[in-house]
């Protein structure tokens, strides 16, 4: 099954000929257009569809038969190869990063360096600054 096979068989926008109605309801539950109607997104070439991902890829498959399980898991799976698996993206959002200067220890949730390394690149930036202060401060003569 294909990610358009899918979305024929279980995706409430589909209507015949391919075409995507585009509705999705908020978290108040009201009815909202999430983009105009047109060709549905999971036809070729395959584009994101928040609302295949909200709402068809979700679905529990225990009760269906253990072939339309297996089809329905296969163009999930062929969905998110096509566009990249928003799965794979939260796991490596969780993963500790390190810090890129010394690469031993786990930096803070927005820091770019690890407290030693942002120091000393701290006080080596203030000392180019310093320096070059000092070279165009050479050239000019002070009456006093």
């Amino acid at each position: 099954m294909t990610p358009r096979q899918a979305a024929e068989a279980h995706c409430a926008n589909w209507q015949s000929g391919g075409i995507c109605l585009g509705m999705d309801f908020d978290n108040s539950g009201k009815h909202f257009a999430f983009r105009k109607r047109g060709p549905c997104w999971l036809c070729d070439p395959v584009e994101r569809c928040s609302y295949f991902e909200s709402a068809v890829m979700p679905m529990n498959v225990s009760e269906w038969k253990a072939v339309d399980a297996q089809s329905f898991i296969e163009a999930v799976q062929a969905y998110r190869k096509k566009v990249g698996s928003p799965v794979a993206k939260t796991v490596a959002a969780n993963t500790e990063r390190t810090c890129p200067v010394c690469k031993t220890r786990t930096l803070e949730p927005r820091q770019r360096y690890c407290y030693i390394c942002a120091d000393k690149l701290r006080k080596e930036s203030k000392r180019e600054s310093d320096r070059r202060a000092r070279g165009q401060n050479e050239g000019l003569e002070t009456d006093t």
